[in-house]
C-alpha cells in the first residue's frame, strides 16, 4: 500500500522557500513569543516564577503494563519532580500490570489510600491527571475512557485519537486519506500469510529492500527490526507478532531521522536524530534507553523575520508542517510527538504520532522543549491547565 505524495510541503531545495538578506529582529524573542503564545502564556510569564496562578493538585499516572513500563516509571519520576518544582501538589500514582487491576485502581481511585505501589499519600480530591503511561492501557484510550467515567480532566489526547494514533496502520491510512506523505506499508497478520515461504508478501513485493518491521501498537522501538535480506524476514515478523498479533511491513526511507513535539497544533523545535550507527541507522530501543552516543539536535523553525529559511531549517520547517498536519489529521490534544524520515532531497516522510511522548530528563520532548526556551516543569504546568480548560 502507498500514500499520495505531500505536494505542499517545502524541502530543503525548494524554490519557494523564503529568504531575507539580513536578521531584522532578535530571534530568540521571536521564537520564544511564539511558543509562549501556545502555551496560552505571555513571554514574561515563561520565566521563572511567571505564572501565579493557584498550584494544582495533580495525578501523575505512570507505570501500567507491558514492555515500556520502566520508560513510564522514569517519566512518572520526572514528571512529578518538575511539577514539584513548580510549587504543584504532584502525586505520583503507579498503575500495576494487569488491565484488570488498572482499571480496579483508578475505578477506585482514593487519594487517602488508594492502592498504589508507590506508598505516597494524597490528602485531597485531584484536580486533574497527568497521564505518563506509556503502551498499552495509557496510549490506547482505555485510561482515557476510565477517566472520563471518574470526571477526572487528564492531559492529552481523548479516546478516539488514542486509539487512532495507537494503532499505526490506522494513523497510516488516515494520513494517506487526507494526502500526507507517509512511508508505504503492508499489514501482515499471524497466520494470514506463508511464514515458511521466502517470498514476502504481495503488498510489498515490489519493494526495494531494505524494510522496517514493526508491531502496528506500540513504542519506544520495541519488536522493530530492518531487514536488509529477504532471508530475515520470517525472524523480524515473528519479532513483531511477539507484542502483536498485527506486524507492519513499512518501506524503509533512507536520509535522517527526525521527531517534532506538537503542542495544541504548534511544533515545537524539530529534532534531528543521528543514532550512534549514523543517520541511515534505525533509533533502536538501545539507541534510545541504552547505548548513549546518540547525537539530538533541535533546529529552530520559523519563518521569524529576518531570518532566511534555507538548509537545514527549510527541512526543519517542512518536517514541523507535516507533524502539524500529521497531529491534527488524528484530533490530538494536548502535547504530543510526530516521528518522521527526512529523504535526501529534503521531503519528510511520517512514521507515527506517539499520543503519550517520553518526559523524562533523556527524552526527546524536554529536549526541545529547552530549545524553545520552555521548561520542563512548566510545559508539564501548562499541559495540566490545557487540560482544565
Amino acid at each position: 500500500m502507498s500514500a499520495p505524495d505531500l505536494t505542499d510541503a517545502p524541502t530543503a531545495d525548494s524554490a519557494d522557500a523564503p529568504t531575507v538578506d539580513a536578521p531584522t529582529v532578535d530571534v530568540q524573542t521571536a521564537i520564544v513569543a511564539r511558543y509562549a503564545a501556545a502555551l496560552g502564556l505571555t513571554p514574561e510569564e515563561l520565566r521563572p516564577g511567571g505564572v501565579t496562578d493557584d498550584p494544582l493538585r495533580i495525578a501523575v499516572l505512570c507505570g501500567g503494563m507491558g514492555p515500556e513500563r520502566e520508560i513510564s516509571l522514569a517519566s512518572g519520576a520526572a514528571v512529578q519532580a518538575a511539577l514539584k518544582d513548580r510549587g504543584h501538589d504532584a502525586v505520583r500514582l503507579e498503575l500495576p500490570q494487569s488491565h484488570e487491576d488498572c482499571v480496579d485502581a483508578l475505578m477506585t481511585l482514593d487519594p487517602v489510600h488508594g492502592p498504589f505501589a508507590t506508598g505516597e499519600k494524597a490528602g485531597g480530591a485531584f484536580d486533574v491527571a497527568f497521564v505518563a503511561l506509556h503502551g498499552a492501557f495509557g496510549e490506547d484510550g482505555r485510561v482515557q475512557t476510565v477517566l472520563e467515567r471518574l470526571g477526572l480532566p487528564y492531559t492529552g489526547s481523548g479516546i478516539w485519537s488514542s486509539v487512532l494514533s495507537w494503532r499505526k496502520r490506522l494513523a497510516k491510512a488516515r494520513w494517506a486519506e487526507l494526502g500526507l506523505r507517509t512511508a508505504p506499508w503492508a499489514e501482515l497478520y499471524r497466520g494470514g500469510w506463508d511464514e515458511d515461504d521466502d517470498e514476502p508478501p504481495e503488498d510489498c513485493g515490489n519493494w526495494p529492500l531494505p524494510f522496517v518491521i514493526k508491531p502496528d501498537a506500540g513504542g519506544s522501538s520495541v519488536g522493530v527490526t530492518r531487514i536488509d535480506s529477504l532471508d530475515e524476514l520470517r525472524e523480524a515478523v515473528a519479532a513483531a507478532h511477539a507484542h502483536d498479533e498485527l506486524a507492519v511491513a513499512e518501506q524503509y526511507i533512507p536520509g535522517e531521522e527526525w521527531s517534532v513535539p506538537v503542542l495544541e497544533g504548534v511544533a515545537l523545535p524539530p529534532l534531528r536524530i543521528t543514532p550512534p550507527g549514523g543517520a541511515d541507522a534505525l533509533f533502536t530501543y538501545a539507541a534510545k534507553y541504552e547505548d548513549g552516543g546518540t547525537r539530538i539536535e533541535a533546529l529552530p523553525v520559523g519563518p521569524e523575520a529576518g531570518v532566511a529559511v534555507t538548509g537545514d531549517r527549510a527541512v526543519a520547517a517542512a518536517a514541523a508542517k507535516l507533524a502539524v498536519k500529521a497531529a491534527e489529521a488524528v484530533y490530538a490534544e494536548g502535547l504530543c510527538r510526530v516521528d518522521l524520515r527526512v529523504a535526501p532531497d529534503g521531503s519528510p516522510w511520517l512514521l507515527e504520532l506517539n499520543a503519550v511522548p517520553g518526559f523524562s530528563a533523556a527524552s526527546l520532548v524536554p529536549r526541545s522543549a529547552a530549545a524553545a526556551g520552555v521548561s520542563a516543569g512548566l510545559l508539564y504546568e501548562q499541559c495540566c491547565r490545557l487540560a482544565l480548560r
